[in-house]
């Protein structure tokens, strides 16, 4: 009856030695799940948060293009409508002191702009220069003249527009490794 005891009792510690072990071996295996879990979570959440940047700063870029054209085609607008108002003289002192009214109007509103355009440029940018340089040039030019100053500025813009809008597919594309930011 010993012998019978003893090996009940041993297939008894045996059995809860089993039990044990699988026990172990579960919570280890939902620990690594749990781990696994978690690392993909992490994964998740830090794509959603490079998406949800790389949206705002697309947003705020395109913003920025928006404005820099807009600011652009009223400065171009300006500059020719002031420079147009040089040919008109008049004998009526009237609609001289209008005119001068109106020019230095058109004047302020172009250094306005100016200065926004100038504001919204990345100085260490040399295509963003140029474009200053050319804007500044054609300020200092006191005729309408046959357009080229003002087409160049187009074309520069156009440019720089160009490079902007490719900036902004990369980001929208999660790419945030652009480089020289503008704004």
């Amino acid at each position: 009856m010993d012998t019978v005891v003893a090996v009940t009792l041993g297939t008894t510690a045996l059995a809860a030695l089993a039990a044990v072990a699988s026990a172990a071996i579960a919570l280890r295996a939902v620990r690594a799940q749990s781990n696994a879990a978690a690392a993909q979570i992490a994964a998740v959440t830090n794509a959603a948060k490079l998406q949800s940047r790389a949206s705002v700063v697309s947003a705020s870029r395109q913003r920025w293009i928006d404005a820099l054209r807009d600011d652009i085609a009223d400065f171009l607008t300006a500059d020719a409508e002031h420079k147009g108002f040089d040919g008109w003289p008049s004998s009526d002192p009237n609609v001289n002191l209008d005119s001068i009214r109106q020019k230095d109007r058109l004047l302020a509103r172009k250094m306005l702009l100016l200065k926004r355009i100038r504001l919204r440029l990345n100085p260490k940018e040399a295509d963003h220069n140029l474009l200053v340089a050319r804007l500044n040039a054609l300020v200092m030019t006191a005729q309408l003249e046959s357009g080229l100053p003002a087409e160049e500025i187009v074309e520069l813009t156009q440019k720089l527009l160009k490079t902007e809008w490719d900036r902004v597919k990369r980001e929208a594309s999660g790419d945030m490794d652009v480089s020289s930011p503008s704004f």
